[in-house]
């Protein structure tokens, strides 16, 4: 076991891969280096480091969990869960150890939802360390789990730096056809059902003026639903697929705000790429809402979902604020980011890990 940071670093694999259409990743395991030298694999792999490092801690880093069950199939799906929890035994019955970053409450993509509970239950137990991203995701988390608090480590979400260009709105907009006299709202990233696009969209046709846009720009999930309706209206732009960074920042910059109707939400990287870009979030009132719209209504707003007709009220008063106060709430939410700086969150997770590392219990009689 190494003594200090400057010894040997921490070997760490990070489980799935998403750093090719999420940026996330990539800000996370740059901040940590070096100190920490993170790979993506499986947790196979984690098991095969230990292995061969038996005088160091190797540590399993488990983000998006329900990757583990994303299966039509539920037998499938039960024994993919079973050889993870059996493979994450092998590793701590070796020294090896889990920590696991809680992105969301429920998955985005609802299935085998008795099984995801079933194995969530299990992750809790066996996890060594359990992340969230901010005080509102975890009160949110602790009136659905009761998990061991000593467990438990808050560490707040970074924002997205100098990853995309920023771009004229005036050069945006006309990239886009977006009219200068109108307001355009954008909805960015995987588009699921539990971003309720549909019900933005028809939100929209009630409350827009001729000139006005919704700017849709993502991939469409295999849950989002029937979304014909959106080629239907030339006020409503549909940019389906992957975006690159300037592709995504065109779509930002086009956009007055952004509008996130999401039914949960307990960390939105949407809703930080949007302050990073100088845009204000409109959404609910949930955990990533309010995370990351701090102080509302200066740098965005969050609305009551459960308030008649909530999300076609709060978009008819988003149109009617005008441009000017929704840059306004768009500075304030980007000067909110520099507390957001990833060497401050990547020192905190050194610390964490280092711990982590250093108080590895003895291995345990290979199963």
């Amino acid at each position: 076991m190494f003594q200090s940071l400057t010894d040997a670093p921490i070997s760490l694999t990070f489980f799935p891969d998403f750093r090719a259409t999420n940026p996330y990743q990539d800000l996370l395991y740059r901040a940590m280096a070096p100190a920490v030298r993170a790979r993506p694999g499986s947790i196979a792999d984690a098991l095969d480091m230990q292995a061969r490092n038996k005088d160091q801690t190797a540590i399993f880093h488990l983000h998006w969990d329900d990757i583990l069950t994303e299966t039509n199939s539920r037998v499938e799906a039960e024994s993919r869960a079973r050889e993870f929890l059996a493979n994450l035994d092998r590793l701590q019955a070796r020294g090896g150890k889990l920590v696991w970053t809680v992105h969301n409450i429920e998955p985005h993509i609802e299935r085998h939802s008795e099984l995801v509970a079933e194995l969530r239950d299990a992750l809790f137990v066996a996890a060594d360390l359990v992340h969230l991203h901010s005080a509102h995701a975890l009160n949110a988390m602790l009136r659905v789990w009761n998990p061991d608090r000593r467990k438990l480590r808050v560490i707040a979400h970074g924002d997205y730096g100098s990853l995309y260009p920023r771009i004229y709105r005036e050069t945006a907009r006309k990239a886009l056809q977006v009219p200068d006299a109108g307001m355009a709202a954008l909805l960015p990233g995987r588009i699921n059902s539990y971003k309720q696009p549909l019900e933005l969209i028809n939100a929209f046709l009630k409350v827009a003026g001729r000139e006005d846009r919704l700017i849709i720009s993502g991939f469409l999930g295999p849950d989002s639903g029937d979304l014909s309706i959106a080629t239907e209206d030339p006020r409503i732009l549909l940019r389906d697929g992957f975006a690159s960074p300037e592709d995504l920042a065109t779509a930002f910059a086009a956009a007055d705000f952004v509008v996130l109707p999401y039914k949960r939400s307990l960390t939105s990287g949407s809703a930080f790429l949007a302050a990073t870009l100088g845009r204000a979030v409109l959404g609910p009132d949930a955990p990533g809402i309010r995370d990351a719209v701090s102080s509302p209504p200066r740098t965005g707003v969050i609305y009551d979902p459960e308030a008649p007709d909530a999300l076609k009220a709060a978009l008819a008063r988003a149109f009617a604020d005008g441009p000017q106060i929704w840059r306004e709430r768009g500075a304030a939410a980007n000067a909110e980011m520099a507390a957001r700086d990833w060497r401050m969150i990547g020192a905190e997770w050194c610390d964490s890990l280092y711990a982590l590392a250093s108080n590895a219990a003895p291995a345990r009689v290979s199963l």
